[in-house]
């Protein structure tokens, strides 16, 4: 029991880990490509995006405790199912937004502002993705077990490098 807690938070913490990472390193890309004043232009932007997860009313964490139920019982039919609705519910809240996004950046005249607008609505609904993604693996990965050949060798398999 306790390995297997230790496993779990294990996985947790590099998929966590990977994200922050991941995170980061888009901070110091963007920093180097921005400058400056452009790149506090994004910092800007980046907290008001923050806000934008406010109309996801928490289905990120509904996704990660369904999958799971629905890994725990083996229903892989239902399992498909959300990550399909969550794709769709990201589609229709963030699309539309980023859209937003890139019509203002041709009406701004400030050209590091422009430049943050778009770049911000081209990566907010790819990041989002990345993020239900992250959670929807979180909750898939939670069925795995010692006994579980076949989760095991899929991990395997998705971590080794290619031969």
């Amino acid at each position: 029991m306790a390995e297997r807690q230790t496993r779990r938070i294990v996985l947790y913490g590099m998929t966590s880990g990977m994200r922050e990472g991941l995170l980061g390193l888009r901070g110091i890309l963007l920093a180097a490509m921005l400058g400056p004043s452009a790149f506090g232009v994004w910092t800007l932007f980046r907290i008001a995006s923050r806000y934008l997860g406010i109309p996801e009313f928490a289905v990120r964490g509904g996704l990660e405790f369904e999958a799971s139920r629905a890994a725990a019982q083996s229903d892989e039919t239902s399992e498909r199912k959300l990550g399909r609705v969550a794709v769709g519910f990201l589609g229709l809240l963030y699309a539309p937004a980023g859209a937003v996004l890139l019509v203002l950046s041709f009406l701004v005249g400030d050209p590091q502002v422009r430049l943050v607008l778009r770049v911000l609505g081209l990566s907010i609904l790819a990041e989002r993705l990345w993020f239900y993604g992250l959670a929807f693996l979180r909750s898939t990965l939670r069925r795995c077990s010692p006994s579980n050949g076949a989760c095991r060798e899929r991990l395997e398999d998705s971590f080794s490098p290619a031969s």
